[in-house]
């Protein structure tokens, strides 16, 4: 029972309160050393990572009926130092087209690995460009290299 008497006014009052709601409210437990702290993700904007082609070279010459490999450089500096977990924590998506718009292309999508292999035709001009996504941010080769495979 709850009594409360407003003083100056001459008046008191008497409240019941339903036992259910008193036993509700007790069984709340609080630790008042708990401190709630913002995800450290949403104060610290996420550094995107950055891709490199490497191998084959822009514009080179392919010897034919041989598959080509092809391999890229990655970073992400805010993501893992050891190589093994970056490479782990990043996936990307390869593309590789005979035309440069990539209106055609082979999509391949990579994860755990900087490399891919690609089987190609004679007398054929290929074009190739990685995305790299860090599962954050995603960021696509703007500038696509080109290969050139040679003729029987």
């Amino acid at each position: 029972m709850l009594s409360l008497i407003l003083f100056g006014l001459g008046i008191s009052c008497t409240t019941y309160i339903p036992s259910e709601i008193i036993r509700d409210l007790s069984s709340i437990q609080t630790d008042e050393d708990e401190e709630v702290l913002p995800d450290i993700d949403e104060l610290e904007p996420n550094i995107p990572p950055s891709i490199n082609k490497q191998t084959p070279e822009d514009g080179i010459t392919w010897a034919p009926n041989n598959p080509i490999e092809l391999i890229w450089g990655f970073d992400d500096e805010d993501g893992p130092k050891n190589r093994a977990e970056l490479l782990a924590s990043l996936s990307f998506m390869v593309e590789v087209d005979t035309l440069s718009s990539f209106a055609t292309a082979k999509q391949y999508q990579i994860s755990g690995w900087n490399t891919h292999r690609h089987e190609t035709y004679p007398a054929t001009t290929y074009y190739w460009r990685v995305t790299v996504t860090d599962g954050k941010d995603t960021v696509q080769d703007n500038s696509p290299w080109k290969f050139y495979v040679g003729g029987n």
